[in-house]
């Protein structure tokens, strides 16, 4: 578990400072340069896209340079917030330090552990997004991109960006993204992108007597952590301070919640189990799974998940509305309200949105890495194009694997077809949220719920506990 202590304090402190002047803070620290300057925040080890971002901008430019403030050390996301605590506020800016989770092993290697991303138990840090735009530390970047000489809205996919926006306005950008989301089999819950707590209760009280709603040896705090912590936002209006725990959906929930058990104990191998989960997969068993997608091809292959077509379902809401959500590859990055050359740090970050790709450099690609659905029109296109014109009727090797322990079973994949890309495209079309967890909160909220859990409070008693314990968290961070 992170520090969640020094985090609460360091956003604190951070958030109730304007961010005025030219680089923010109340009392605003000239970082002084000769214009010949472009300060970068790094998060992460320079590496990979950044690496190359940065070293063609300073080939390409004699009169103004990049230059790297490093922050990728154990304690750089505290550090980047106590120096905008001090008013030293870089031009640019990466607003997540991400772990070594390896994009490749995304897809297929580990269905049978939830695929949805989580800090739980990973060391991945997501600065205060919203917060900060709220603020005023962040620029809108949608008049950049509609004023771009050679690209706009058009050139673009945009709704993953509009899930990024903030009051309408955009302040962070991404090159590639792909989407988190909850499996069923069609023939039960229809072809569908959203459904409500009654809706899903409905199905799986209809489910064979021994059903369970995910994997059988999902604990509570599995559920909670993988699945339903990154949707604890909307129950905020950090506009208003406002909470709404209260409400019939958080209610919903936590009854969820409640359906499976704290621990789950067995003297069943890993391999045993996978392949009981397996087993219990194919004769229906399993309403839902957690997966994610990047390539319309796995639309094809996830159809052999239940033996049979899949329904991107998500997870239950209130209104029923869309239940997945984007999740952003990194870098992601942001630009200064305080930057001095605008014009110089959106040609740097541009490049994130700029055609990468060939019909050709598409398919070799494709050998060496896991291509994600590109933000960039025409690469999006061309990277279907390639799933569908480059692959034939293949067995395939699932790998069924936890750790260290895999079992195999070959089974047939279609190629994907016009009816695929429809279907992802529809996916697309109707998901509005984009993955950006609050550990804090999620924690606040797991700590509440703790007793009734266990039995020793009502629903109600730990649902007034969470409105009053995040109603400080959030008071104390507008």
């Amino acid at each position: 578990m992170k520090r969640y202590v020094v985090w609460a304090l360091l956003l604190l402190t951070l958030l109730a400072l304007p961010a005025c002047g030219t680089t923010g803070g109340e009392n605003p620290v000239e970082v002084e340069t000769d214009g010949s300057v472009l300060t970068y925040a790094s998060l992460n080890p320079i590496e990979g896209r950044v690496k190359y971002l940065i070293n063609t901008f300073n080939s390409t430019h004699e009169d103004i340079q990049i230059e790297v403030w490093d922050y990728s050390d154990e304690n750089g996301p505290e550090r980047f917030l106590v120096d905008l605590m001090a008013g030293i506020v870089p031009d640019v800016m990466e607003l997540q330090r991400h772990d070594n989770y390896q994009y490749s092993d995304r897809a297929f290697g580990g269905w049978i552990e939830a695929q949805m991303p989580s800090n739980y138990g990973r060391d991945e840090t997501y600065l205060p997004y919203q917060q900060l735009v709220q603020k005023g530390y962040l620029e809108d970047l949608w008049p950049y991109i509609e004023n771009d000489p050679d690209y706009g809205r058009e050139s673009v996919i945009e709704q993953p960006l509009k899930a990024a926006e903030v009051d309408g306005g955009l302040y962070m950008l991404f090159g590639d993204f792909y989407i988190g989301t909850l499996i069923a089999p069609k023939r039960l819950v229809g072809d569908r992108v959203g459904w409500t707590f009654d809706e899903f209760m409905d199905v799986y009280s209809a489910m064979p007597p021994g059903s369970t709603p995910l994997q059988y040896n999902a604990t509570q705090r599995d559920v909670f952590f993988h699945l339903l912590s990154i949707t604890l936002n909307r129950f905020v209006d950090w506009d208003t301070g406002k909470t709404s725990f209260d409400s019939e959906e958080f209610h919903n929930i936590l009854a969820f919640i409640n359906t499976f058990p704290a621990e789950y104990e067995t003297n069943l191998s890993e391999y045993e189990i996978i392949r009981d989960i397996i087993d219990r997969v194919f004769a229906g068993y399993q309403l839902l799974h957690p997966v994610s997608i990047g390539m319309v091809v796995e639309i094809a292959q996830l159809d052999v998940f239940f033996r049979e077509p899949a329904a991107f379902i998500g997870c239950p809401t209130e209104q029923g509305g869309a239940g997945s959500y984007f999740i952003a590859r990194s870098p992601m990055l942001a630009m200064s309200s305080a930057c001095k050359d605008k014009d110089a740090a959106w040609e740097f970050m541009r490049p994130l949105i700029e055609q990468r790709f060939t019909i050709n450099t598409m398919k070799r690609a494709h050998q060496y890495e896991d291509i994600l659905l590109p933000i960039n029109r025409e690469d999006y296109n061309t990277a279907n194009r390639v799933d569908m014109e480059g692959r034939s009727k293949e067995k395939y090797s699932y790998n069924w694997a936890v750790s260290s322990v895999s079992c195999q079973d070959d089974v047939d994949i279609e190629p994907p077809t016009e009816n695929d890309l429809r279907r992802m495209e529809e996916l697309i079309a109707n998901t509005t949220s984009l993955y950006w967890p609050d550990d804090e909160l999620a924690n606040i909220v797991w700590d509440s719920i703790g007793p009734y859990l266990a039995g020793h409070k009502s629903m109600d008693d730990v649902i007034r506990l969470i409105e009053n314990r995040v109603k400080l968290y959030v008071d104390e961070l507008r």
